[in-house]
């Protein structure tokens, strides 16, 4: 198993997943609307997707959203 970051070649890939994921907490199948907001996070830069990658298929992903430092006091 590898990890990596995910970019938009992974797009359809992750949105399965992210679909998969949100269907687990109850949430309505979407795949359009899943594929909507990971293109968004990834063409924004607001956030980064590692996925774990066995063979040549990602069977899982983590993402990270950027939140400002309050403890280091960060403006931006």
């Amino acid at each position: 198993m590898a990890i990596l970051r995910v970019t938009l070649d992974h797009l359809d890939e992750v949105a399965i997943l992210f679909n998969e994921y949100r269907q687990f907490y109850q949430q309505p199948a979407d795949l359009e609307g899943c594929r909507a907001f990971i293109q968004q996070r990834l063409q924004t830069g607001n956030s980064t997707i590692f996925g774990a990658q066995k063979g040549d298929q990602l069977v899982g992903f983590t993402q990270l959203f950027f939140r400002i430092d309050t403890a280091h006091l960060d403006f931006e």
